[in-house]
């Protein structure tokens, strides 16, 4: 089977609406993506799955590591708990076949992918070390943004390592990575509230405040979108995947504030995604259309009343851990201004 092709069973099992975006990308950028996709999912399971103790929890990441480093020895079937998503355990299974795809791949992007999966699962291990009685519990929005930082910010900076590599060096400027954070977190501060009370019912305490939480999406929105202007218009097909990500997750926010407040699951309607998505297809070559379906995507986000970052120099004693597990391309200041350190 076509690798493409594999990978798009997986995706749409594990992601419907990132496995519509990654579809419509090209080769080799359509396989780059949806691998490291997929090996980012892996390590979502590892993190999500009820495992029985730490001790196990640490050994399957450290498994996983020894699976980049082309040890395939492990047996994720036999070790995986019972109680994950069948779908996740289907993944689990192809894990051997995604790791001998990732060594096909050239150096230099099997280098960029690695780098950030270590980085991202670091990240993930320190906040599973502060899970207590079975519970992890972020205290407030700078835990929250570190929390982003690692699980979905990451995941912004590989994308753009992986099209600036098919693009001239001089794309890859210093604010086009710290947006690309913006648009990774957003995307998964969207996920956190569209989650919380799945995640709550299994000890996953990760929105300490949903108003703040809800205001904070402006900023990381308003930085997703300059993303977007920020690439080529040539590069037609990974603008409308950043796009559609960035505008669906915008217009899922009344769905999601109601599912929240009736305790009933409510998602936007297909015919509304399909709209949306259309329109955003028309315009995705025309910054100042873009613009103005922003702004209007957005005016609820900007009728509320945010405080600006403070921006201080330098990084706090506290978030040192931070520093040491990241390894990227944003600076100390960058740092401060995501609200991480």
């Amino acid at each position: 089977m076509e690798k493409s092709a594999f990978y798009q069973q997986h995706l749409d099992q594990v992601s419907r609406s990132f496995a519509y975006c990654i579809a419509n990308l090209k080769n080799p950028l359509k396989e780059w993506v949806g691998l490291s996709y997929l090996l980012f999912r892996v390590l979502d399971t590892i993190e999500d799955a009820p495992w029985v103790d730490s001790e196990s929890k640490k050994s399957s990441f450290d498994q996983f590591h020894l699976c980049l480093n082309g040890q395939l020895q492990f047996d994720w079937t036999s070790q995986m708990p019972s109680a994950i998503p069948e779908v996740e355990k289907q993944l689990m299974q192809s894990l051997p076949t995604l790791i001998r795809d990732f060594y096909l791949l050239p150096l230099p992007i099997q280098q960029t992918i690695k780098k950030s999966l270590i980085m991202m699962s670091f990240g993930m291990q320190r906040f599973a070390s502060q899970t207590h009685q079975g519970q992890i519990r972020l205290k407030n929005l700078k835990e929250v943004n570190q929390y982003c930082f690692f699980v979905a910010g990451l995941v912004g900076e590989l994308l753009t390592d992986l099209i600036g590599s098919l693009l001239p060096k001089t794309f890859s400027t210093p604010e086009l990575y710290f947006n690309s954070f913006r648009f990774g977190m957003f995307l998964q501060k969207i996920n956190l509230l569209k989650d919380q009370s799945d995640d709550e019912q299994q000890g996953r305490f990760l929105v300490p405040n949903r108003q703040e939480l809800l205001l904070s999406l402006k900023q990381d929105s308003e930085g997703a979108i300059d993303y977007i202007l920020q690439m080529p218009v040539t590069q037609k097909e990974y603008r409308l995947f950043c796009a559609w990500s960035l505008f669906l997750g915008l217009s899922s926010l009344p769905w999601i504030e109601n599912s929240f407040l009736r305790k009933l699951m409510e998602k936007i309607p297909r015919p509304v995604t399909q709209a949306l998505f259309s329109k955003i297809e028309l315009v995705i070559h025309d910054n100042q259309a873009l613009v103005q379906l922003f702004k209007e995507s957005t005016q609820k986000l900007r009728s509320h009343r945010h405080k600006p970052v403070v921006v201080k120099s330098g990084v706090r004693d506290e978030s040192k851990w931070l520093t040491q597990i990241y390894q990227g391309q944003l600076s100390s200041d960058q740092l401060v201004r995501l609200g991480v350190v």
